[in-house]
């Protein structure tokens, strides 16, 4: 897979003004939705009144537009006036991301939130995502010219996955599979605003532990950084830090797991 996924916006300057939050989860048990990364979440949007709320990674209209109402009342919590994306005109949403002031892309089915970034379509010219609010149009170098711009993008959960290059360690029964002469096929292409080789796993302390062995044997230079509840990093530019009221796991080819802490500084996970 290219760095640069055919995109127009060359990586070094996503590299260079990327703001990112990738949370695990939306909420801890007993708190306010996003409550858990308050701090960072308020010091990169706070005030904004331009967040664009992304929700293709729902499978239903009706989950899009309760989902989307759930996480609006979370950020409006810091201040933040939200726009629904998937509210707007097909033709508008390029647009739409290119003006916001940041960015939240909520967490769900990952498969049917990658195929709707591309606007993937089967061979017979049917888009892949059902729904009536469906992208028509893709969104991804959109959001890579947002990043190369320096507008914050909080990811939850799908929305974080979705950040790196692929998202080859999500579960087969979140395949939107593009339908061809020749078969179906995966798509599992993200947005690139990570390093290629570093993908991201949340709700690590939710499923029984993943064998990874599989995917280093055939690619030994992959990294999982694999996220329990309650645990998010940031990065900006090429600065990396792990934060939250739990932990992380990163799995690599022939290594132990290594556990990160909140606090722990991983910028060399950025780095080839």
């Amino acid at each position: 897979m290219s760095a640069e996924f055919g995109s127009k916006i060359p990586q070094s300057r996503v590299e260079a003004g990327r703001k990112l939050i990738g949370l695990s989860n939306f909420a801890q048990p007993g708190q306010p939705g996003l409550m858990y990364a308050e701090e960072p979440i308020r010091k990169a949007v706070g005030g904004f009144k331009d967040v664009v709320i992304d929700t293709f990674s729902r499978v239903s209209e009706d989950h899009r537009n309760s989902r989307a109402k759930r996480a609006a009342t979370a950020l409006e919590a810091f201040g933040i006036k939200p726009v629904f994306l998937h509210e707007r005109k097909p033709e508008e949403r390029a647009s739409v991301i290119r003006d916001a002031q940041g960015f939240y892309i909520m967490g769900g089915n990952t498969g049917l939130l990658g195929v709707s970034m591309y606007a993937r379509r089967h061979e017979d010219g049917s888009l892949v995502d059902p729904m009536a609010s469906a992208n028509t149009q893709p969104l991804a170098d959109a959001y890579r010219e947002a990043a190369a711009k320096g507008a914050p993008i909080i990811g939850e959960s799908a929305g974080t996955m979705i950040m790196a290059h692929d998202f080859r360690t999500y579960v087969d029964d979140q395949a939107f599979p593009v339908k061809t002469s020749h078969g179906r096929y995966t798509d599992i292409t993200g947005l690139g605003l990570l390093r290629d080789g570093l993908v991201y796993h949340p709700h690590q302390n939710d499923a029984p532990e993943r064998d990874f062995h599989e995917m280093f044997a055939g690619d030994p230079n992959l990294q999982v950084l694999a996220a329990n509840n309650g645990t998010f990093f940031t990065v900006s530019g090429m600065n990396m830090v792990i934060g939250g009221e739990t932990t992380a796991v990163l799995f690599q080819h022939a290594i132990e797991p290594r556990e990160l802490k909140p606090g722990d500084d991983v910028s060399y996970l950025l780095r080839a």
